[in-house]
């Protein structure tokens, strides 16, 4: 959308939030309500840029800065949104092969019942670790990890092999109950552990409770 000849940008942001205020009203389909919003970005000639190539892409970059900011909103163009715009190319790149090579891994932390000071679970904490940065923390990249679709494709790489590991040794130290499985994951918030990990937890329950006689045998001959 192009605003010729205007005095000023106030007389922009009239008509900028009209726009929204209209999209913003409710459309009845098929006898439901349908909501939609816009995030709009806005770059000036010739403060911006010359071009139309570059006017096109501070504007682009303008409009994910209002996503950022909440959707439903605008922003003006400014020289460290390209900035911002290179950084998020570069890190999505990065992530994309950090899901190819396995850079990926979990960091443990116990769950303590506080009633009886036991140990009854553990907490699995995601950690990406980039060869040219180190240790990277979930904060700086699972968002941009679930808007480009890599979630489910880093979830399924990351957790499942350290999980049946981790669950056999949690079992074979008996440091949980094999009469009812306490072992669990809480921070398996990605879809594609919910289908799994279950199905996990029964097939090492049944396995330690039918290896559970050996256990009881060894500890009694010490």
């Amino acid at each position: 959308m192009i605003f010729p000849d205007l005095p000023d940008t106030h007389h922009m942001e009239d008509t900028i939030r009209t726009i929204l205020d209209t999209l913003s009203q409710p459309y009845h389909i098929d006898n439901s309500d349908v909501y939609l919003s816009a995030s709009i970005g806005i770059t000036v000639y010739p403060e911006d840029g010359n071009t139309i190539e570059e006017l096109l892409r501070n504007a682009d970059s303008a409009m994910y800065k209002a996503k950022n900011s909440g959707r439903n909103t605008f922003q003006y163009y400014s020289a460290d949104m390209h900035l911002e715009a290179q950084q998020r190319i570069e890190l999505e790149n990065a992530l994309r092969k950090a899901v190819v090579r396995k850079e990926f891994v979990l960091h443990y932390q116990p769950v303590i019942d506080a009633r009886t000071n036991r140990i009854v679970g553990a907490e699995a904490l995601i950690r990406w670790q980039r060869p040219d940065v180190g240790l990277v923390y979930p904060n700086d990249f699972i968002g941009l990890a679930e808007e480009c679709g890599l979630i489910t494709a880093m979830g399924s790489g990351c957790y499942r092999k350290p999980a049946r590991r981790s669950l056999r040794y949690w079992i074979n130290v008996r440091m949980i109950s094999l009469s009812r499985l306490m072992f669990h994951v809480i921070s398996l918030s990605m879809p594609t552990c919910r289908s799994w990990w279950p199905k996990l937890c029964r097939q090492w329950t049944g396995a330690a409770s039918a290896g559970s006689g050996n256990h009881r045998e060894h500890h009694a001959q010490r």
